[in-house]
């Protein structure tokens, strides 16, 4: 439960981020690509720092 609590919390916070800087469709949909490519690749780098 608190995994999916996160994950909700992020997803509005991203949202509200976006539309703060006025991203366009174009530009999410490339954002959004990026951070699954990223999840898929280097899922551990969400959670440890660099």
């Amino acid at each position: 439960m608190g995994a999916l609590d996160v994950r909700v919390g992020f997803y509005f916070a991203f949202r509200l981020a976006l539309r703060a800087h006025g991203v366009n469709l174009g530009g999410r949909v490339r954002i959004r690509g990026a951070i699954r490519a990223r999840w898929r690749s280097r899922s551990i780098s969400f959670f440890l720092p660099a």
